[in-house]
Parts: C-alpha cells; structure tokens; sequence
C-alpha cells in the first residue's frame, strides 16, 4: 500500500494510509445547464468528453505534520497556498499507486475536528484531462 502523496513543484505533502483514502467517482457528462424565464432546464452545452472526479475521504488526520507525514495544517496550506485552490494543477497519487494530474474542486475547505487536533471530511478533486 503507497502513502497517498499530493505534489505540485517541489512541494510534496505525505500522508498515511489510512488518514487519507481515496476512490474514483463515476465519470460526470459535463453540460452547462440552465433555467428559463419559465423555468424549463435548457442544456446550453454538451461536451462528449465526460469530467472524471476523485473522492477523498480523509479520515483522523491530525493537526500538525508528525516528522514524515503532513497534518491537516499542512493540507490547507498546500491547497491554500501551493495550489491556490482550483487555480495549479497537481499530482496526487493514491494509496494504489496510481498517479492523477488533479485540481481541487470544492468550493471550502471543510474537515471537522472529531476531537481535539483530528479531523476527518471529504475532499473532491477533478482529474484534468
């Protein structure tokens, strides 16, 4: 089992396998929708490739970095300022192996102290195509 891993430059940010877990939603049919005045939905775009997206469930991850893995400190930071949010791409690799080119693709950044200093959420990210 690899450690899930998140880099972009040469900022790398390290975590357990078991505070980070990821799976791959299905893929997405990306279309631009929209309502009318009468509220009828009307599909403004339709794209034949489909978005595909990764679900990352973080699970106990502590507040701070605990000398070879990064805490939830360290994750903000990197999405915060690394990436910028949806603005860099980057590359995460899962606890598999599998290496995505990915951009965030919530619109907060939302983990909840379970208890004191360990959070838990989830996390979305977009793979780019």
């Amino acid at each position: 089992m690899a450690n899930p891993t998140m880099v972009e430059g040469g900022t790398t940010e390290t975590f357990r396998p078991g505070n980070i877990q990821a799976r791959l939603l299905t893929d997405i049919a990306r279309q631009r929708r929209s309502l009318s005045t009468n509220s009828t939905v009307r599909v403004v775009e339709v794209s034949a490739t489909d978005e595909r997206m990764i679900e990352v469930q973080v699970v106990a991850l502590p507040r701070a970095d605990d000398g070879s893995f990064s805490g939830r400190d360290s994750l903000r930071t990197f999405l915060l300022t690394t990436v910028n949010w949806a603005e860099k791409a980057f590359t995460f690799t899962d606890t598999d192996g599998d290496a995505f080119t990915v951009r965030y693709w919530d619109e907060s950044f939302e983990l909840v102290e379970d208890q004191k200093d360990v959070f838990s959420g989830v996390l979305l990210f977009r793979v780019e195509v």
